[in-house]
């Protein structure tokens, strides 16, 4: 039995919902609202506009609503006592009991409205085999004191509305627990959200996502809607990324954009972050693009020698090196701008992608505002794009964000990466990796 509470418009409904939808379709386990507060029609209405049909399970004999708000205490232990009769019936195996507090409160003693819930719940637990989740309205969301159902309970989940919305497991007997705070979701359903890195088991082509009329898609679809399109064209974009958000974190953003602009035949330079993986990087993007899907795509490093340079051996045509140390700050900044106009030149002069890491940069100029500055005004000078991805410890982060207009932030939140726009302003979005096409695609859930 799990005991699950919050306050009101937590989600507890569509999480007893959603787990009984998903016990029929995916694990074909049928099962059984018992509903004391909401009627069948109006519960029917809500749950089909998150995305679940109960009419069509009840119609396929997978799901049974049970409707008591009419139910007297005196008529309570008959009526729960049909209730489990159906459950062992059409072999149930998950109930959900909504809610526990409006049992009690139809009793004129609390004493007897748990006596027939403990008779009735021990049944469908221990002699049924059900898995109930029993829903309260006390369990505060931050509780201070405990009731008698939190003890008997297997496990307590506590939901909180926030922003940003939240599952907590606060016991869940026999199980160790690594994580205890999760985001969660009502979009589509109940949903916990969690971020993993993940790559297609087979590979395919990248579908590109076309770039409209002066805009420059974001390679994913979610993003692309939240901006109404993409960026456009003269864009500098800088995604702020927080210190336990990890580089290839970064890129599960910052790639899909640039593989998108690859697969387009766009130029493509990439200045990236102290002690990346330059080899992997490209090894990455040669899997999702054909042979030559490289062919106007650099990466910019400090020129190495030795045992160093065998390190980019095998992806030398892509790699543009530079002298390094703050002393040729100009001359490596005039071979960074030559090497975009050449390559943009091969492309038919269709906008340019460049991509900085500020860390990279801020290592190697002693003057990184008129860099940054210099960049800005370039790109808009010459339609091109720039995204850049900067750490709060940036010595210039504060100047930087006055001076652009895009300006994003990525941050982990129970283990889940997040994103929201600060310049334009956007909802919380959780980042997840879809590989269902073949290739890994960034995909944005709303934390409503």
């Amino acid at each position: 039995m799990i005991l699950v509470g919050g306050g009101p418009g937590s989600g507890k409904t569509i999480l007893g919902m959603t787990f009984l939808a998903n016990g029929s379709e995916k694990f074909g386990e049928n099962g059984m609202y018992i509903s004391f507060s909401e009627g069948k029609d109006t519960m029917y209405a809500e749950m089909k506009g998150v995305g679940i049909d109960l009419q069509k399970l009840e119609n396929e004999k997978k799901f049974w609503f049970q409707e008591m708000l009419t139910v007297s205490g005196t008529g309570m232990g008959d009526i729960l006592g049909q209730a489990v009769g159906i459950i062992a019936k059409n072999k149930i195996k998950r109930v959900v009991f909504d809610s526990i507090t409006a049992v009690t409160q139809s009793f004129e003693h609390e004493y007897e409205a748990r006596q027939i819930l403990h008779n009735v719940l021990s049944k469908l637990v221990r002699n049924l085999g059900c898995t109930t989740l029993v829903i309260s309205e006390r369990l505060s969301e931050f509780p201070a004191d405990s009731h008698f159902e939190e003890f008997v309970a297997d496990g307590i989940v506590g939901l909180r509305i926030g922003p940003p919305r939240e599952l907590e497991i606060r016991k869940m007997r026999g199980t160790e627990l690594s994580t205890r705070k999760f985001l969660c979701t009502m979009h589509g359903g109940f949903k916990v959200l969690k971020t993993e890195i993940k790559f297609p088991t087979k590979s395919k082509i990248w579908k590109s996502i076309p770039n409209s009329s002066g805009m420059i898609s974001t390679g994913s679809e979610d993003f692309d809607r939240v901006l109404g399109g993409g960026f456009p064209i003269g864009a500098y974009v800088v995604f702020e990324a927080d210190t336990p958000v990890t580089i290839p974190e970064t890129r599960i953003i910052t790639g899909s954009l640039v593989i998108n602009q690859q697969a387009q035949g766009h130029a493509v330079l990439a200045f990236l972050s102290t002690g990346a993986n330059s080899k992997g990087f490209v090894q990455t993007a040669q899997k999702f693009l054909p042979p030559d899907g490289l062919k106007f795509s650099r990466l910019a490093h400090v020129a190495v020698t030795g045992e160093e340079r065998r390190e980019f051996e095998t992806i030398m045509p892509y790699m543009t090196f530079l002298k390094g140390g703050k002393q040729n700050v100009d001359s490596d900044t005039n071979i960074l701008f030559k090497t975009l106009s050449d390559l943009k030149l091969l492309t038919g002069s269709k906008p340019a992608l460049r991509v900085i890491y500020y860390d990279a940069l801020e290592g190697e100029s002693s003057d990184v505002h008129n860099e940054i500055v210099l960049a800005m005004n370039r790109t808009q000078l010459f339609g091109d794009f720039t995204i850049g991805v900067a750490r709060p410890s940036l010595s210039i982060l504060p100047k930087l964000l006055d001076m652009v207009d895009w300006h994003f932030r990525l941050s982990k939140i129970h283990g889940t990466l997040t994103l929201q726009g600060i310049k334009p302003q956007t909802p919380l979005y959780a980042i997840q990796v879809d590989v269902s096409e073949g290739f890994p695609m960034a995909k944005l859930i709303e934390v409503n």
